[in-house]
């Protein structure tokens, strides 16, 4: 039997080019920005640099950028971009995976209405939940905070990593990263549990994590999520002329980045 071929290998040379040449025209070049070196203090700048787009209703620019220290080096170098929040998109937990799907990391920020700011990294594509069954996924890198709860200091950051970072004999079997419960999003098994308007938080075997608010429980005033795109990411806008007059009717992805269309494809 002869296998059949998807309607992208069909595809030309000639037409190709022209797909590259117009989603090349639709993403900016990359920011120049200066190496990190631990010998001049850089890292900190480059950290202000990439932050200088996010507009965030629940962290200010000196709580993000103590946070930022705390991500993995591989999203430090990236621009981020805020793609969901829930004051502007819905609190659909629905809409809150169409927005992070397909992304391997996640920054979750959370202000109660009781003021207090919280949240997690999460590490694991959220699409992962659909195969999980139920089941915890997700990797150590996975993380959850909080900011300073009382009038004293608000910047005041505490961070629970998991507790088996670092521990060369220590597996992950048994903890729990990221999970969804009754149609609730869970980190950290009960470290922080969230969905609709309400959620919960209380100290976890994972991350071994004080509750993340006063009371642990809480209503979300805004919650949003950040995430960490290679370069040449973009997203496919709905409003924009539809993406299938220039690929044919099967092969569009409203989600792209222009690195998937190179010489090997």
């Amino acid at each position: 039997m002869t296998e059949s071929k998807s309607p992208v290998r069909r595809f030309v040379r000639s037409t190709i080019s022209v797909i590259i040449n117009t989603f090349s025209a639709c993403i900016p070049p990359p920011r120049r920005r200066r190496r990190p070196s631990s010998d001049d203090g850089s890292d900190h700048e480059v950290n202000i640099d990439l932050l200088q787009d996010i507009e965030s209703s629940v962290v200010n620019p000196g709580q993000l950028r103590a946070l930022w220290d705390h991500l993995p080096l591989s999203c430090q170098a990236r621009n981020p971009k805020m793609v969901y929040n829930s004051q502007r998109d819905g609190t659909s937990l629905q809409t809150f995976f169409n927005k992070v799907e397909g992304h391997e990391h996640t920054l979750v920020l959370i202000r109660s209405k009781r003021d207090e700011a919280f949240g997690a990294f999460c590490s694991g594509d959220w699409e992962q939940r659909k195969s999980a069954r139920g089941r915890s996924f997700g990797k150590g890198e996975t993380f959850v905070f909080k900011f300073g709860q009382d009038d004293t200091n608000e910047d005041e950051l505490r961070v629970f990593h998991w507790v088996g970072l670092g521990l060369p004999n220590r597996k992950a079997k048994g903890d729990i990263f990221l999970s969804i419960i009754r149609n609730m999003v869970a980190i950290g098994g009960n470290a922080l549990v969230f969905g609709g308007e309400n959620g919960t938080t209380e100290k976890s075997r994972t991350f071994n994590n004080e509750p993340l608010t006063e009371n642990g429980e809480f209503e979300i005033a805004v919650l949003e999520v950040i995430v960490f795109p290679p370069e040449g990411y973009f997203e496919w806008s709905a409003t924009a002329t539809p993406i299938s007059t220039i690929i044919e009717k099967g092969v569009a992805n409203r989600r792209i980045s222009y690195r998937h269309w190179g010489p090997n494809f």
